[in-house]
């Protein structure tokens, strides 16, 4: 075999990338064999490089090098196997080195057109974990998340908080160093001497995940990152984060001889004495009310609660803190977000995936009997939490309902239903555009210019305001969503999860130079985003101009003014 050294081939041009980078793939359909060497014919350059040449070159094939990587097997693809066994779909990744046998391992994923996880790159920590996050909040499928160590866990952690905060399940990994050095046989960067390792990053993530450990052995290693799948998956659901050292991810690993499938998380349900004794109460209750927060997460909750509610024309108020859509907007027995008036003359009020649904908490809004239905209505992440709530039906949320629904088989409705039309007309009226003041949000076209319907999916605007202009927001569909706590961010960078929806995010005057991260993510990944920059009325009107990334798609700003909200 010849001997491997680069030599220049003359008189052959390719194109130059970015940051040195090539556009040429590992095997491309250009590839050719030539005199037992590897030859890559000329790319297409662009426009800005259309002058520049530089000279190709070429290697002479080791085969029996390729056979031997190929068939390598070190502790990334471990990892990926393990992703590949929970039905990871993406790794959303801000990375450091330290990940580069997992980039290896997704090569090799490609070179044998082996089915697994695609491999997506942000611009910073905080993005990548809410761009898992956002994934799951449209698919509930979790994700799989690898930072950098020290500094990038310590930056991503308020996406893992934000995580935690909505219940959302996902592996967060980041990797540091061992032996810093010291082993004679492994050659480690000085960085991980230097800085990078603190020793056990994992006590700093414990306050804001649900679970944080280091993986103890290269020999544990895939059935640690199978374990941390599973456990992000039960309730309460969580975001787990595992330490990986960098030495565990280089060493040889074997594949199980007998690699199981992990089964999905099992579907919990409440006892039937106390689904019973709850359609008693209902029965016999003359004014229920629902009011709901969370029950739209699960799109067959959203059925469920649809069909309960007509079943006995009960009528539905979306709580204070709600981030789905949990009820038809359209339906005649909506009531309206944040309306506990309501609640006033209710003999049973049904709170249906409410985590905080009264201010202040020792009020309780009513006489007559509360009944928590939610598959984790206590929330051991809270510092304090007050339902009120005489009855529990703890278990999954639709699980819930249908069962409720089969024990009651009442049609008892009619008369409950006209009522409730007269208070439903009044709230539909005082919405109506047409009563619109000068500068209200409602006389706003809120459809974009290619004529896609407004999909209410934006974080949380400046508080004093959000109930005001949420409260004119129509969500009819499952699925529909305008925040998730401390994911301004990851929100936009969901749309290509949300089956290509729009994204409206809402934004301060001065949105600040954090958002840049999550509109270029959004740009990369075409997804396409309409942006409503609400201003103050005293205050200049931002610049719109410097917002603009990618001319291929068009932008979209409109101001809110303060005044008239």
């Amino acid at each position: 075999m010849k001997s491997s050294r680069l030599r220049p081939h003359g008189g052959q041009n390719v194109s130059l990338m970015r940051r040195g980078r090539s556009n040429v793939n590992p095997r491309p359909p250009c590839w050719r064999e030539a005199g037992g060497a590897s030859q890559i014919r000329p790319a297409r350059r662009p426009c800005r490089l259309a002058g520049r040449q530089i000279r190709c070159w070429y290697a002479p094939r080791n085969r029996a090098s390729e056979d031997k990587m190929k068939n390598y097997l070190d502790g990334g693809e471990a990892i990926l196997e393990a992703f590949r066994k929970l039905k990871i779909d993406y790794i959303m990744s801000s990375p450091g080195s330290e990940w580069s046998p997992i980039w290896e391992a997704l090569a090799r994923q490609k070179l044998d057109n082996k089915a697994g996880p695609a491999f997506v790159e942000s611009w910073h920590e905080t993005l990548a974990v809410n761009m898992a996050t956002g994934y799951t909040l449209m698919t509930g499928r979790p994700q799989a998340v690898l930072l950098h160590a020290g500094v990038g866990v310590l930056q991503g952690s308020m996406g893992i908080h934000g995580a935690m905060q909505n219940e959302v399940p996902m592996v967060v990994m980041s990797g540091e160093s061992q032996t810093l050095g010291e082993d004679p046989a492994l050659d480690i960067e000085a960085q991980w001497y230097g800085g990078l390792t603190v020793g056990g990053i994992e006590r700093f993530v414990e306050p804001v995940a649900k679970w944080a450990r280091a993986v103890t052995s290269p020999h544990t290693l895939y059935e640690s990152v199978i374990r941390a799948g599973e456990m992000a998956q039960r309730m309460p659901k969580g975001p787990i984060y595992l330490n990986v050292a960098l030495e565990h991810m280089l060493h040889d690993w074997t594949p199980p001889a007998a690699a199981r499938e992990v089964p999905p998380a099992p579907i919990v349900r409440p006892r039937q004495e106390d689904v019973a004794k709850v359609a008693e109460l209902v029965r016999n209750s003359k004014n229920p009310v629902i009011v709901t927060e969370t029950a739209g997460r699960d799109p067959k909750a959203f059925s469920a609660l649809v069909e309960l509610a007509d079943l006995l024309a009960i009528a539905v108020i979306n709580g204070r803190v709600n981030a789905y859509a949990n009820f038809p907007t359209n339906h005649p027995l909506y009531l309206g977000m944040g309306r506990y008036k309501a609640l006033d003359d209710a003999d049973l009020v049904l709170l249906v995936g409410a985590r905080a649904p009264w201010y202040p908490p020792r009020r309780r809004p009513t006489s007559g009997k509360i009944v928590a239905v939610h598959d984790n209505p206590l929330k051991d992440h809270m510092v304090y939490q007050t339902l009120h709530a005489d009855h529990y039906l703890e278990g999954d949320i639709a699980e819930s309902l249908t069962l409720l629904i089969a024990a009651m088989k009442s049609r008892r409705g009619a008369a409950r239903r006209a009522g409730e039309g007269a208070e439903r007309e009044r709230h539909r009226s005082a919405l109506a555009p047409g009563r619109a003041r000068r500068g209200d949000a409602c006389r706003h076209d809120l459809r974009g210019r290619d004529d896609h319907p407004f999909s209410p999916h934006p974080p949380a605007p400046p508080a004093d305001h959000a109930a005001k202009l949420l409260s004119r927001l129509g969500r009819p569909r499952p699925g529909d969503r305008h925040r998730a706590r401390h994911q301004a961010r990851g929100a936009r960078a969901a749309g290509d999860a949300a089956h290509r929806r729009r994204l409206v995010p809402l934004q301060p005057h001065h949105p600040g130079a954090r958002r840049l991260q999550a509109a270029r993510a959004a740009d990369h990944h075409h997804c396409p985003q309409q942006q409503e920059i609400r201003g103050d009325a005293q205050g200049p009107r931002p610049s719109l101009s410097r917002w603009r990334l990618g001319q291929q798609r068009p932008a979209f700003r409109r101001d809110h003014r303060r005044t008239g909200l």
